[in-house]
């Protein structure tokens, strides 16, 4: 048994330990806490460039679109311009300056000026038409580039939500392993202190174990001595068993006495069990005891007449000279009537002094016997008790064990499985 100081100290450093280990924990969960917030902190900081890019490229990109607009306007009316002057021209040429020589001269100048004007207006009019369709082809080509940075921006958007809902997930998931862990250890010391209350239960059922065998060898000797002095061991239900018959069994409930062979004969008169016996034992001594006292009376009432009468022979004796006959005859049946008395007094005294040894003998054996079985009972239902708190302590640890197994069976399939996870969400 454990005494009450050790049992403070050990209780003083539980606590401390427990602290101890509260502590560390409390740091841990800092250390952890910070360090997501500077997760958190770098990923909204990333965020927030990844927005003002966004935003640049965005206006560089209606800047140069803007610009673009303005030089194809600047191109077209560029080119309008020139073919105007050319057309202003063409019609502002005099005719005196024409040659009249002939008709022929005329018709083919006519015809020869339409051709002209015709090849400036297509030489003209060629850049414009590259340049415009260039331009179309720079215009959709933007509008390509902006759908697919448009989409990159999105898929970029959503990949960093997932990425997000990922960290969420895997810093949940730490969490639960932290809490897994935690009750593991907490289950492991449970663990530990059942086993610990275990093989202190473990030792006391040892040592009363021991104490078992040395009563049941104590038992066989008792036994081995009733034997060889000639006893007999008599049980407390209706039947007495000789020594010979008399072997010790680790699951009998009967207490028992031992007893003489002239205590034999005499309780084998009585039918019962031993406190019935005894029971009657006792009502014939008290009736002894009231024969004794009758008998003394009886006694002290003939000795009184027997000295009445002597005292009335002398007195007669003296008063009656004259008749010596008859006073023969007196003193004759007086005499007689003595010795009878006599004789009775003497065998009442021995019947007396006998019953008182048998009285006082079976007094002894009686509260030898009564202390006996008293020892005896007392012993066995301590063991009876004590065996009952031991298999109770026993069964409760049994089920202790088999709930603290399954827990820890449950909670390292929990680990597998949250390990399994991990693995296939970091591949």
């Amino acid at each position: 048994m454990t005494s009450p100081v050790s049992h403070a100290v050990s209780s003083s450093s539980k606590r401390r330990s427990t602290g101890n280990q509260l502590s560390v924990e409390d740091n841990a969960l800092d250390v952890i806490s910070k360090e997501a917030d500077t997760r958190d902190e770098k990923s909204s900081a990333v965020l927030a460039e990844a927005r003002k890019l966004r935003l640049d490229e965005r206006e560089k990109h209606k800047k140069e679109n803007e610009d673009v607009d303005e030089d194809d306007d600047e191109e077209s009316t560029e080119n309008s311009k020139q073919s105007a002057d050319n057309t202003a021209n063409i019609e502002n040429i005099p005719a005196s300056k024409v040659p009249t020589t002939a008709t022929t001269t005329t018709s083919t100048t006519s015809t020869t000026s339409q051709p002209i004007t015709r090849m400036h207006s297509t030489t003209d009019s060629r850049p414009v038409l590259e340049h415009s369709s260039s331009r179309q082809q720079d215009t959709t080509g933007s509008a390509d580039l902006m759908e697919k940075y448009k989409k990159v921006l999105l898929s970029n958007a959503q990949l960093d939500n997932e990425k997000r809902a990922l960290k969420y997930e895997v810093d949940l998931l730490k969490d639960r392993m932290c809490d897994v862990e935690e009750s593991n250890l907490e289950t492991k010391r449970s663990l530990r202190i059942s086993n610990k209350e275990k093989d202190a239960l473990l030792d006391q059922l040892r040592a009363l174990e021991s104490k078992c065998q040395k009563l049941t060898v104590d038992l066989i000797q008792r036994d081995h001595l009733i034997k060889t002095s000639g006893l007999a061991l008599v049980t407390t239900d209706n039947t007495y068993t000789a020594p010979e018959d008399s072997e010790y069994t680790s699951g009998s409930n009967m207490s028992s006495a031992i007893l003489t062979a002239e205590h034999l004969e005499i309780l084998a008169d009585y039918t019962g069990s031993l406190g019935d016996r005894l029971k009657k034992l006792f009502d014939e001594r008290n009736e002894i005891l009231e024969e004794k006292e009758k008998i003394s009376k009886e006694l002290s009432e003939l000795k009184s007449n027997s000295s009445n009468l002597l005292q009335q022979q002398q007195t007669s004796s003296f008063s009656t000279i004259a008749s010596p006959v008859f006073d023969g005859i007196v003193f004759d049946d007086a005499h007689k009537n003595f010795t009878e008395i006599k004789l009775k007094l003497k065998k009442a005294e021995q019947e007396i002094t006998t019953l008182q040894g048998n009285v006082t003998r079976l007094e002894t054996q009686l509260t030898r016997y009564k202390s006996l079985s008293e020892n005896l009972e007392k012993s066995e239902e301590e063991l009876k008790v004590e065996k009952r708190k031991l298999q109770l302590e026993a069964r409760m640890l049994t089920s202790k064990l088999e709930e603290l197994e399954s827990k820890n069976n449950s909670l390292t399939k929990r680990l597998e499985k949250l390990k399994n996870k991990n693995l296939t969400e970091n591949n």
